[in-house]
């Protein structure tokens, strides 16, 4: 009953991003983006079950290949090169990142090598504390430095781009040891 009710879940949220017809509401409101937290949900309810991990193993390469694809496909939106409906776009990423968790749940792929990484454990450590705050130390940077909103227009942009990403990991770190350990104390 939890997988059907994922399954719907995920499939309810694409209607209701056709339903909102706002573009602002397609990526806020809850109920339009609860394919991403349930595709989530069913993958680790799936990874419970043997039948599935085989199956899983056996079509890795598939999923390798797939993923790949979803990737370039993932470039092609960024760069303008391939155009989607605003209403699918999350769609196609919950494509790409249940593709990206399949390969996480199988061992001794590429993906799973390099996320084990230890600058991206370290950036995991801390991912939640940068997710908070990249943008407000993004827009202080562009405002102090350029007195305007972020943007990639040059290679002035590139450095304050840069200098954000090296603030925004600073203080995540700084708040993580000082704050977040004592939360994450209690929670234990």
């Amino acid at each position: 009953g939890r997988i059907v009710f994922c399954i719907a879940t995920i499939i309810l949220a694409v209607v209701f991003r056709l339903w909102d017809a706002t573009w602002i509401g397609s990526y806020t409101h809850f109920y339009c983006r609860m394919d991403s937290l349930f595709s989530g949900v069913l993958l680790a309810l799936l990874s419970t079950d043997n039948q599935f991990m085989n199956l899983l193993k056996s079509k890795i390469r598939l999923i390798e290949i797939s993923a790949l694809l979803l990737f370039f496909f993932a470039i092609g939106l960024s760069l303008n090169v391939i155009e989607l409906s605003s209403h699918f776009i999350p769609s196609f990423f919950v494509l790409l990142y249940s593709a990206l968790l399949m390969l996480q749940l199988s061992p001794n792929n590429l993906l799973s090598k390099f996320s084990n990484h230890g600058v991206l454990r370290f950036l995991g450590k801390y991912s939640y504390g940068m997710y908070i705050i990249h943008e407000i130390v993004r827009f202080t940077i562009f405002q102090l430095a350029a007195s305007r909103l972020p943007g990639l227009y040059g290679l002035s942009d590139i450095v304050y781009t840069t200098l954000s990403l090296g603030f925004t990991i600073l203080i995540s770190v700084v708040v993580y040891h000082h704050i977040e350990v004592k939360f994450l104390s209690v929670k234990n």
